[in-house]
């Protein structure tokens, strides 16, 4: 599915170009793939170098493993989740009806937006280039699944060639050549 993600991200260098000196945008990946108990999908992991933290067209926030800060980190963003789960399975009300990711299976945000919707990968297999993305609307309570990776489907709502309904009829804002990222 990500065969060629430096393709999808040379796209992604065009439609919004990275910035000169990302912030968070490297660390120790063996340490994050340890903690995770699996490998990152190579896509995110140079999306990650090339960017680091920040969002795209005012949007579309980038998480990074190495950022301190609690609202853009993709481990942290993780544990957020796993909590949400049981304290929705405690105390029995209406939450977040998805398994977060754990031993290789689950969703693993890699980004959220201005609308409080989030971007994971699914995973169902011990390969993270087959992962599958998700868009989740935490006011709808529905999604939408991409079989593609997630620079890919950066590049293709950014250029119009997917819309989701969990977005802006707006978005993006900007034309096709103009998609802005700012580092936080």
């Amino acid at each position: 599915m990500n065969s060629v993600p430096s393709t999808w991200l040379a796209e992604l260098k065009v439609l919004a170009p990275p910035p000169p000196e990302p912030r968070y945008g490297s660390g120790d990946w063996a340490a994050v793939a340890s903690r995770l108990g699996a490998e990152l999908p190579s896509d995110y992991v140079e999306l990650v170098k090339d960017y680091g933290v920040g969002q795209f067209d005012k949007f579309i926030v980038l998480l990074s493993p190495f950022c301190p800060g609690e609202f853009h980190n993709l481990l942290v963003a993780l544990s957020d989740l796993h909590d949400a789960t049981q304290y929705t399975i405690a105390d029995g009300t209406p939450g977040f009806p998805y398994t977060p990711f754990q031993d290789k299976r689950g969703l693993l945000p890699f980004a959220w937006t201005a609308n409080d919707d989030w971007m994971f990968w699914q995973s169902e297999s011990d390969d993270p280039e087959s992962w599958t993305t998700r868009i989740f609307s935490n006011r709808s309570g529905t999604y939408e699944d991409f079989p593609m990776g997630a620079t890919a489907l950066l590049c293709k709502l950014f250029s119009r060639e997917v819309k989701t309904t969990m977005f802006p009829d707006d978005f993006p804002s900007m034309p096709r050549s103009k998609v802005k990222f700012e580092q936080f």
